[in-house]
């Protein structure tokens, strides 16, 4: 599980109009992580949703992944009530987690639809420290597109574009992303460990 194994592109960066696609990075990137930290402009659960494939694994296989994720706090109706826990439908924390840590099919089939599943889902991720949403309002507007994965080997990717963490923004905007690759260079990794 390391990102030296990926074929990243040559000139390390992602963009929806070349071959090397954003939604390729995440699909490779996010099974191999044991830790994801974003700094985002926007977030949306739907970006998960989007991406379920890759965020299954990502749960399912590495039982001490977790992912923290600080964005401005413009967030739709669902998220803010995922958020601050206000759904009318108490959690059973007991329930949920029988399934989440034996049954991937039924992981991947609840992260593939933003319905009650989707969100009894992530709510119990978020009661178990393994995803942290932080919503922040600054003096202006929060718009950064940062982001750093560390897999289970200490290597880490830092990322800055274009690409906020929602759907449009993985599947359907024009956007771009270049990485920064800790074991590239002494320079990287001292760059990484700044941000």
């Amino acid at each position: 599980m390391n990102f030296k194994s990926i074929d990243f592109p040559v000139d390390l960066e992602y963009s929806t109009d070349d071959i090397f696609h954003p939604l390729e990075f995440f699909l490779n990137v996010i099974p191999k992580s044991r830790t994801i930290d974003f700094k985002l402009g926007y977030f949306s659960s739907s970006a998960i949703k989007e991406l379920s494939s890759c965020f299954a694994e990502f749960i399912f296989n590495n039982p001490t992944s977790r992912i923290r994720i600080m964005t401005n706090h413009f967030l739709d109706d669902v998220d803010k009530k995922l958020v601050f826990q206000e759904f009318e439908n108490p959690l059973n924390e007991s329930k949920v987690e029988k399934w989440i840590y034996n049954d991937y099919c039924r992981l991947l089939e609840s992260l593939s639809k933003r319905d009650q599943h989707f969100f009894e889902c992530i709510k119990y991720l978020i009661s178990e420290n393994r995803i942290q949403i932080l919503p922040v309002i600054s003096k202006g507007l929060v718009h950064y597109k940062e982001a750093i994965y560390e897999d289970f080997e200490g290597n880490k990717i830092y990322t800055n574009g274009s690409c906020n963490f929602t759907r449009s923004g993985i599947l359907e905007n024009e956007e771009s992303f270049d990485l920064t690759c800790s074991w590239h260079s002494e320079k990287n990794l001292n760059k990484i460990r700044s941000k």
